[in-house]
C-alpha cells in the first residue's frame, strides 16, 4: 500500500554521528525517484550499478575551482583496470595539454599508453579553408598516414621540419633540373638528353663528383673512371699521346692468362729514358718473331731490334 509523507516545510531525516541511511526497494529491483536536484556533500560518491545513463550533454569536472586553472594539476576520468594499471585521460594544467596515460593519482606514465583512431582533425584558423585530416587507408596491417582536406598539400612543404608527402618527393625530384643527390661537395648527377631545360646538353648521362673532381661519368655506351675510358672490350685514354698504367703492390706481377696481342705499330716508336719497350711489327729476316725493342744504352745511344726465334738462334749458332 502506497504511503504519502506530506509536510508543510523542509524535511529532515538524521541518525546517530556516522550512521547509515538506506532507501530499500525490497527483493525486487525497484526505484528511488528523485524530482528535483540532488545535491551530495562528502568525500565520496559511489554508484554501484551495471548501466549509468546521463542525459545532461555536457560533465564538468574540478567544479567548483576557484584558482586560476587545476589546482590539483590533473582533471579527468580513470579506468580502473583490476590487477594492473588504471587508464586515464586527464588535463595536465601544468603541460596545458590532454594526456593519455597509465597510472593513478597525478602518477601518470606515458611510456606504453596507446591511442586508437582512424582520422585526426586539425583547426585551422583561417576562415572558409578546409580543416587538415589525418587519416589511415588500407587494410589492417597494410595501412598508410593520407592528408586530407588541403588541396596542394606538397606546396606548403617549406619548412626543414615539415612532413611530405608522396606527391612532394615526387615533384622534387622532377623539379630539380640536375637530379642530383647532394652531400656537401660530392653528388650524383641525372643529365638527360630529353631534358629541355638543358639545351646543351648532347647525351644523357650519370655523373659521379666527388670533392668536385668528376670520376665517373656513365653513357649509354661508355663509361669514364678518372681518366680511362670503357667501351666494350676497349679500355682507352682519352687524353692523346697518354699512357695507361698497370702498377702492381711491392713485388707483385701482372699476369694474364692467354695470348697477349700486339698488333704491328709500322715503325719504331720513340725511346722512352729509362724504360725498355716492347712492340710489335712485321717479322723480319734476322730475327723472324715479330716482337722488336727499343731502349737507350748507358752510353745514351738509342738502340732497336728484333728478338731472335728459336728457329732463327739455331741457324745463327750453326
Amino acid at each position: 500500500m502506497s504511503q504519502v509523507l506530506k509536510t508543510s516545510g523542509n524535511y529532515t531525516v538524521k541518525t546517530t554521528l556516522g550512521g547509515v541511511i538506506t532507501l530499500d526497494t525490497g527483493p525486487s529491483v525497484g526505484q528511488v525517484v528523485i524530482t528535483g536536484d540532488l545535491l551530495v556533500r562528502g568525500d565520496a560518491t559511489n554508484v554501484l550499478v551495471e548501466q549509468l545513463r546521463v542525459e545532461d550533454n555536457i560533465i564538468t569536472l574540478n567544479a567548483g575551482e576557484t584558482g586560476n586553472g587545476v589546482t590539483l594539476r590533473y582533471s579527468g576520468i580513470e579506468v580502473d583496470r583490476g590487477t594492473v594499471d588504471k587508464a586515464a585521460l586527464v588535463f595536465d594544467e601544468i603541460e596545458n595539454t590532454w594526456v593519455i596515460a597509465k597510472g593513478q593519482n597525478g602518477s601518470y606514465d606515458l611510456t606504453d599508453s596507446n591511442l586508437k583512431l582512424r582520422n585526426i582533425e586539425f583547426f585551422t584558423p583561417v576562415q572558409d579553408a578546409l580543416p587538415l585530416t589525418l587519416t589511415t587507408v588500407g587494410t589492417p596491417g597494410a595501412s598508410v598516414l593520407r592528408v586530407l582536406g588541403i588541396n596542394s598539400y606538397d606546396t606548403y612543404v617549406v619548412n626543414d621540419d615539415d612532413i611530405p608527402n608522396k606527391r612532394y618527393v615526387d615533384q622534387r625530384i622532377i623539379e630539380n633540373p640536375t637530379f642530383q643527390i647532394v652531400k656537401e661537395d660530392s653528388r650524383v648527377t641525372v643529365e638527360d638528353i630529353d631534358d629541355t631545360q638543358d639545351p646543351l646538353l648532347v647525351e644523357s648521362r650519370i655523373v659521379n663528383v666527388v670533392d668536385n673532381n668528376r670520376v665517373l661519368t656513365v653513357y649509354n655506351n661508355r663509361a669514364e673512371i678518372q681518366n680511362l675510358t670503357f667501351f666494350n672490350n676497349v679500355i682507352t685514354n682519352p687524353d692523346t699521346n697518354e699512357n695507361i698504367r698497370i702498377v702492381t703492390n711491392g713485388t707483385g706481377r701482372v699476369e694474364i692468362d692467354y695470348a697477349t696481342q700486339m698488333n704491328h705499330v709500322n715503325g719504331t716508336p720513340a725511346v722512352v729514358d729509362g724504360a725498355t719497350l716492347i712492340y710489335g711489327d712485321e717479322p723480319g729476316l734476322e730475327g723472324g718473331s715479330g716482337v722488336y725493342f727499343v731502349n737507350r744504352q748507358t752510353t745514351g745511344e738509342a738502340i732497336s731490334g728484333e728478338l731472335v726465334s728459336k728457329k732463327k738462334a739455331l741457324t745463327f749458332s750453326l
